[in-house]
């Protein structure tokens, strides 16, 4: 093609894709239609035709590339400024095809800026090239996965994340305590973490090369083979330098930059006429013009040839890196052909197989680093950490010796498979990131490490601040789904699934080869819809994003989506496959989605109200996990136990758990709720201003004014809470109300509900019973809409019913704890059924039923945790009552006389006001008088706050003024 600078040589599939435009301006070209009219009756990639269009824009130029026009989910259109003209042909160059001569057979030979030859040329024209799929790191092979959700890392989030807990939906309700997380809190940072699997390269640091394997599909393996090699020992060391970023066929396609990158095709075969002799070669197209470097000789002198190859091209690509120390590839012909099937397992994210594969290759042939290297990213993508690490460290000792800056990159990469040196990594990205600003890989390697280890926030600050505008496609796209993990993690819902929405559409428009994109963002805005709003999602939608993940070939993350879809079924909801799944996990070696699978298991039976199935599967769990050597998964598992402990009441349990979680580094949203578990345990004994202190110390400890504005908005909301709660406890209403309406302010249904609940106690200790009975409607409504079955659900409508017990809707509580009560029979969370017997007691007290109330009051009591005031004193007021009603006026004077002083003592002023409601106006108690009673009430405004509703049963006489309860003692 000649244009008015220079003339440029095409391939003939991108000739004729040319002649195709020119013929047919301005018309919609389908990408269907051209599959059909440049390769007729041959099944090829989408990445072919995207790799064309991309070449052909090159060769028309930067001033001309805009006259292909790409069409989103259509095709391409031509248009040219002007008509299309028929001028006088000229003869074509004949030398364009000639051969390169010969080399005697047994030799090796180069040759710089030869055509391509006539074979070579077949092989460009075929374009039925393999598109290799997308690349996961710069050096061409797949990152790790680091491995289960971790607290707060997520990705999930592991973006990833966690990316996090599954098993840990939030504190028990019944203290409108919530956790916020939900099930899928752990699990979006796993998300996060899912995104390490394809960290994509980004702009021109000095260089971007994309290398380009014209591989013939009909030719036999054994002269295939070569073309592997190289590309896979050529891109790891164009990996491994920090000046280099490497494209592949998919991100060409999406190339928008001014400055192409170097193109280097890859082809080889046997040489024509020897068929003894197998040749590779390396064409180089750059500005400059190509240029082309080959190797010929026998099958067992190849690894040889390829090795000496790949160090021509470096030195042709970056010539200031001539003379520098590489390692060799040391393996024979046989290990290379076997290593070409591994590494495309490999290359596809086929963990399982390439990891089956490596290991035999690493079994004969230990010394060969670059197999220990990427058997050790495939291990670690499994979630087999222990063994990850000593792969990696034998891949560390043979690939010696390597470039300076490039043992730093591979020093960064030894650190991030093991979990327990995910702190180290992100330092040793965040040094390269800083030193490499060009390559913006490293900023992406900084943002996930921080990420996985919980800090959301500081990797918004890499991803928002400038100089992200002008990149490619892909790294747009990795970019907008770590902005979607990382604000999911920090729970800014509506800006994550806006970031996920762009990372989908670019996605789509780049076409069928980012199918794995376009599943992942679909993924990523599942997740964020069942975390808001889990009793409205359809589970139906993650079968469907698997079925994608399947067609993108990538069967670990098809598992994963499916045991979600299956583990988020409502309670009841029997799944057929969940043993299916979980059997394939195991027999593929997938220990890490093997350790989600066991903790979401754990889920399912929490759900269903088997509180022994969910230990059983969370200690199966952390046996996975203490196996795998992964102590950020460790640390997660434990994060559900003590959720656990929390739900049944073992709350010493629960103390001596933070204690040990302590001891290990928490960040993010993980250490806010360990910090605020502690302070919940403080309320619960009645510790209020200990309680707040601790959330105080927290909130100022992230560098913050004390508001919580600065933290997670889980974790503010959280607190927002508790504080509620604590604050009402006090008598203090308009701090209450403010902190109700904090904990609102997420899109989250969690808490949405419980500051609905909030604002409804608060009317009705207010004294105003209508409108806490019409928030209560709304709540309950809410509650079955937004919250699928469960214990979680039941925990909500146990605070709905004891709120309408207060309220003297007396019937209405009855029957929705009568229909709860047999729901949490043997499900192993006795404080939960110990409210539901304690709400029944009071219901039979307050309707005089006295006997079936002291029954309902004894297995209450038994249920509770022991010494805990948030329960202690709604017993002991209830046994006062209930000691009215049998004449003991003496015995219940006393009690009331001891709950009223420590109520003094606790600060709780609404048991307080309930005490004194028990009262006659001119009685006194120790250190209470009618004086300060009134001072209180007046303090408070909380003129419901009274046992009315319980004492509307106790006769005159039980109450007459002259009894002993009214004695000052």
């Amino acid at each position: 093609m000649v244009r008015p600078d220079e003339e440029v040589e095409l391939t003939q599939r991108v000739f004729e894709l040319l002649a195709l435009l020119l013929a047919e301006p301005n018309v919609l070209h389908s990408r269907a239609d051209l599959f059909k009219r440049l390769w007729p009756d041959v099944v090829v990639e989408d990445a072919n035709l995207s790799q064309s269009i991309w070449m052909l824009r090159k060769a028309l130029g930067p001033d001309r590339r805009h006259w292909i026009r790409t069409v989103a989910k259509s095709g391409y259109i031509f248009e040219p400024p002007g008509p299309v003209e028929i001028i006088q042909a000229v003869d074509a160059d004949t030398t364009a095809g000639a051969s390169t001569p010969g080399m005697p057979e047994g030799s090796t030979g180069t040759s710089a800026g030869a055509p391509v030859p006539d074979d070579a040329a077949a092989g460009v024209d075929r374009a039925e090239t393999r598109a290799p799929g997308r690349s996961g790191a710069a050096d061409g092979s797949e990152p790790r996965s680091s491995g289960p959700a971790a607290p707060g890392r997520g990705p999930a989030p592991d973006p990833g994340g966690n990316p996090h807990s599954t098993g840990r939906s939030y504190w028990p309700s019944r203290f409108i305590v919530v956790g916020l997380g939900v099930a899928l809190a752990m699990l979006l940072v796993t998300g996060a973490l899912r995104l390490r699997h394809y960290l994509d390269p980004a702009p021109e640091p000095a260089i971007s090369v994309a290398l380009v394997e014209i591989d013939d599909e009909d030719a036999p393996p054994e002269s295939r083979w070569p073309i592997t090699l190289l590309r896979a020992w050529l891109g790891w060391k164009l990996g491994m330098l920090p000046d280099v970023t490497v494209l592949n066929e998919a991100h060409l396609a999406t190339h928008t930059s001014e400055v192409s990158p170097q193109i280097v095709m890859l082809a080889g075969g046997r040489v024509p006429g020897q068929p003894g002799l197998l040749y590779v070669r390396a064409r180089l197209d750059g500005e400059a013009g190509g240029r082309q470097l080959e190797v010929r000789g026998r099958p067992e002198e190849i690894p040889a040839l390829v090795d000496g190859l790949s160090r021509q091209v470096i030195d042709a690509l970056v010539p200031e890196r001539q003379g520098q120390a590489w390692p060799s590839i040391s393996i024979d012909a046989d290990i290379a052909r076997r290593y070409a099937d591994a590494y495309k397992a490999h290359h596809r994210r086929d963990f399982a197989r390439s990891r089956k594969d490596l290991q035999d290759i690493v079994g004969d042939a230990p010394d060969f680093g670059l197999a220990q290297y990427q058997l050790s990213l495939a291990l670690s993508g499994l979630g087999h950490a222990s063994a990850a690490i000593e792969h990696m460290e034998r891949a560390v000792a043979n690939l010696q010796p390597l470039p300076e800056d490039a043992a730093r990159v591979l020093e960064a990469r030894r650190l991030g498979v093991d979990p327990a040196r995910i702190e180290e990594a992100t330092q040793a990205f965040v040094a390269l990131a800083g030193r490499y600003p060009g390559k913006r890989d490293f900023a992406f390697e900084e943002a996930w490490s921080l990420i996985a280890t919980g800090r959301a926030q500081e990797a918004l600050e890499i991803l928002e601040q400038p100089g992200w505008d002008d990149i490619p496609v892909g790294p747009t796209i990795l970019r907008e789904q770590l902005l979607a993990q990382a604000n999911s993690i920090l729970s800014n819902f509506d800006v994550a699934a806006r970031h996920a929405k762009k990372a989908l559409a670019l996605a789509e428009e780049a076409g069928a080869a980012w199918q794995y994109e376009q599943a992942t963002a679909k993924l990523h805005l599942a997740e964020i819809e069942y975390t808001q709003f889990p009793g409205r999602m359809d589970l139906a939608r993650f079968d469907e994003i698997a079925n994608q993940f399947d067609a993108a070939d990538a069967p670990a993350d098809a598992l994963y989506t499916r045991f979600l879809a299956e583990s988020l079924r409502p309670a009841g909801e029997a799944s057929k496959r969940l043993d299916a799944l979980l059997a394939t996990a195991r027999a593929d070696g997938y220990l890490s989605i093997e350790i989600e699978i066991l903790r979401l298991a754990a889920l399912q039976q929490r759900n269903k109200g088997d509180h022994a199935g969910y230990r059983k599967w969370l200690e199966q769990a952390l046996a996975t996990a203490t196996e795998a050597g992964d102590a950020i998964a460790i640390q997660a598992i434990e994060t559900d136990m003590l959720y656990e402990t929390l739900m049944t009441g073992e709350l010493d349990r629960a103390r001596a758990l933070i204690e040990r979680l302590r001891g290990t580094r928490l960040e993010g949203d993980m250490a806010h709720w360990i910090n605020q578990t502690e302070a919940f345990l403080s309320y619960a004994d009645g510790q209020y201003d200990k309680a707040l202190g601790i959330l105080d110390r927290d909130e100022n400890g992230s560098g913050e004014d004390g508001d919580g504005h600065g933290l997670p908005a889980v974790s503010a909301a959280r607190a927002a809470c508790m504080r509620g709660r604590m604050q009402m406890a006090q008598g203090d209403l308009v701090s209450a109300r403010n902190s109700w309406a904090r904990c609102s302010q997420p899109d989250f249904a969690i808490t949405q509900l419980y500051a609905l609940h909030g604002m409804a106690l608060s009317d009705l200790l207010a004294g105003d019973r209508e409108a806490a009975l019409e928030k209560l409607e709304v709540a309950q409504k809410r509650a079955m809409e937004d919250l699928p079955p469960g214990p979680d659900r039941l925990d909500f409508q146990v605070q709905i019913a004891a709120l309408m017990v207060r309220a003297g809707e007396l019937d209405a509580a009855h029957d929705l704890f009568a229909h709860l009560l047999p729901q949490l029979e043997g499900g192993g969370y006795d404080w939960l059924k110990a409210e539901v017997e304690l709400g029944l007691a009071e219901i039979a007290a307050a309707r005089g039923h006295w006997d079936s109330s002291r029954d309902l009051a004894a297995q209450a009591r038994r249920a509770a945790p022991k010494d805990t005031w948030v329960v202690e004193q709604r017993l002991e007021l209830l046994q006062v009552v209930l000691m009215l009603a049998s004449g003991e006026r003496g015995e219940a004077a006393a009690l009331l006389t001891r709950m009223d002083e420590k109520a003094h003592r606790t600060g709780d002023a609404v048991a307080q006001l309930e005490a004194h409601s028990l009262m006659s106006r001119d009685a006194n108690l120790k250190g209470c008088s009618p004086a300060t009673r009134s001072a209180l009430l007046a303090r408070t405004g909380l003129r419901g706050a009274s046992l009315g509703w319980l004492t509307q049963s106790l006769t005159a006489t039980d109450m007459e003024p002259g009894m002993e309860l009214q004695t000052s003692r």
